[in-house]
């Protein structure tokens, strides 16, 4: 039970990695990428009712069912603002970020790969302690974040991005609290 759950964490941080990629490599924004990500909306929905589903009916979780489903909730959220972001551009018309948001953009992705480290680590808690010292790590890279500036609508919404990053790494030290 425990390994799936946070093995589907981390598929949700890597695939905004996988955007942010996109986005940072200054690829168009197409049609197809927008069907794409709906399609992929669509299929997460789906997964995330799955893992709830087999979290309700766990007879034993590793830590309070509740704050197992808040983790996997904030780590979607992390996909959906990063999908956000890519539709945001397709709908304004701009084909990608300008080259001004670059150096928000590293930091935003450099906060997804600390989150990433982060719940890899997780199976290994708490005879590791990995987890706690990439979520430090993390925390010291959304101050980093918070630093940048960046044209206004890329700003709000790499911030944004910034902030699901946050909020999930939040959940995260509220499960290591109570992992038994």
């Amino acid at each position: 039970m425990t390994y799936p759950l946070y093995t589907r964490c981390v598929s949700n941080v890597s695939q905004a990695l996988e955007m942010l990629n996109t986005l940072r490599e200054r690829r168009a924004v197409t049609h197809d990428t927008i069907t794409c990500i709906c399609s992929r909306r669509r299929a997460a929905d789906i997964a995330l009712q799955a893992e709830f589903d087999e979290l309700r009916h766990a007879f034993i979780t590793p830590a309070p069912r509740e704050a197992l489903w808040q983790l996997l909730r904030a780590s979607a959220a992390v996909v959906d603002s990063t999908e956000d972001v890519s539709l945001s551009l397709y709908r304004d018309g701009f084909s990608a970020l300008g080259a001004n948001d670059t150096a928000l953009l590293a930091a935003v992705k450099d906060e997804c790969e600390k989150l990433k480290t982060a719940l890899e680590s997780l199976p290994h808690y708490p005879k590791s302690e990995s987890v706690i010292t990439a979520l430090c790590a993390l925390e010291k890279a959304h101050r980093t974040t918070e630093s940048h500036t960046a044209s206004p609508a890329a700003q709000n919404a790499l911030h944004g991005i910034s902030a699901a990053v946050f909020a999930t790494a939040a959940c995260l030290r509220q499960l290591l609290l109570t992992i038994t």
